[in-house]
């Protein structure tokens, strides 16, 4: 399985103002790659499979990562801290592809407001996710972890790149 996160910009759409853009191709943007294990060493965070390479749109650099068999795992991919001057609606846009085993491996952007929990972003105006994560299987996550089944999920063959923009509020 395998996916690729392109650029990825924030902007407010009343005024089009960009916050952040990151093409990735002078350097990683600070982005930061880890791979959860909710099962074996009770939870802990190792590096991840993420990369970064010339896998983006039109060959740009982008973030992405080649999965495998076993698991469950979570390759989290996060962002440095984006500071949002001013009040007002602020979007997510980025450009992304998928070849993953639906419903069973998928990606989800999750977000954080100033430091709280981390919640799934599921307000889409272009291209929302495509499926939703099995709920025949517990994922053996142990009691305690939350499991992932329900989630809405881009997964699949997106057949490639699209670009997506979600709703930060």
């Amino acid at each position: 399985a395998a996916s690729t996160l392109g650029l990825a910009c924030l902007a407010q759409p009343a005024s089009a103002a960009s916050i952040h853009v990151e093409d990735f191709n002078s350097n990683d943007g600070g982005y930061v790659a880890a791979l959860f294990d909710p099962i074996s060493a009770g939870g802990a965070a190792a590096s991840g499979p993420w990369v970064v390479g010339p896998n983006g749109v039109g060959s740009t650099n982008a973030w992405s990562a080649i999965g495998g068999e076993g698991g469950p795992y979570e390759h989290h991919l996060t962002s440095p801290v984006i500071t949002v001057p001013g009040n007002g609606s602020v979007s997510l846009e980025f450009d992304h592809k998928t070849l993953l085993e639906g419903a069973w491996d998928g990606g989800v952007i999750m977000t954080s407001v100033n430091g709280a929990a981390f919640k799934q972003l599921t307000d889409f105006s272009e291209n929302g996710y495509n499926d939703t994560m099995q709920s025949s299987n517990s994922w053996e996550y142990p009691e305690g972890i939350d499991s992932m089944v329900g989630l809405a999920m881009f997964s699949g063959d997106s057949g490639g790149f699209v670009h997506s923009v979600g709703d930060l509020g």
